[in-house]
């Protein structure tokens, strides 16, 4: 027992002699911070050890550093590399159908300031150029001032009423031609209808 605390003890001794001429090595900057910090841990380490084994006879701590030597290896940098990636990605696609959503509407409302829109864009990713590709455009038109009814029949439950929610071909085709023109994309991808 005694021969025991006489080597923890000069372990200990050691273990502050080397921190103390690592800390006067250091340069004063943020590195010493660092440093510091690195050291009072194995310094704890040192004292713990120990402790510990006085408490748990079956511990190994060279097997615990080998586990988190094993964590920091390349495949689960690369794993983790890959998820941060995609999610990345996925955020970067968001943020520009978010974006182009909301030019296409400030665009026709600049243009054709009579009616309200809204813009709905599908995107995806092309994998080879890493760049987006818009896959459609939806473009909801709702004219201001006052809607007109539609005819409404009482007591003929078998009869349907025609939706008064198409949009004249001309206006179509000119609000198509526009955000083609203006976002470059080709008028079978842009989708207009009526709100």
């Amino acid at each position: 027992m005694i021969a025991w605390l006489r080597s923890w003890i000069i372990t200990i001794c050691t273990a502050v002699v080397f921190i103390t001429a690592v800390e006067m090595i250091l340069p004063d900057n943020k590195m010493k911070s660092y440093g510091k910090f690195v050291m009072g841990l194995m310094l704890m380490t040192v004292i713990m050890t120990p402790i510990i084994k006085i408490f748990n006879k079956n511990i190994n701590i060279n097997g615990y550093i080998n586990k988190a030597e094993e964590s920091f290896k390349v495949s689960n940098y690369k794993s983790s590399v890959e998820a941060y990636k995609k999610k990345d990605e996925e955020n970067t696609k968001e943020q520009f159908k978010e974006n182009l959503e909301n030019t296409c509407t400030k665009l026709l409302k600049e243009k054709f300031p009579d009616a309200d829109y809204s813009a709905s864009v599908e995107v995806d990713m092309d994998k080879d150029s890493q760049m987006f590709v818009i896959k459609s455009i939806s473009i909801g038109v709702k004219e201001k001032g006052i809607e007109k009814i539609n005819k409404i029949q009482i007591g003929k439950s078998n009869e349907k009423t025609t939706s008064a929610k198409s949009l004249d071909n001309v206006e179509e085709e000119r609000i198509k031609n526009f955000v083609s023109s203006e976002i470059k994309v080709p008028d079978k991808n842009i989708n207009v209808y009526k709100l």
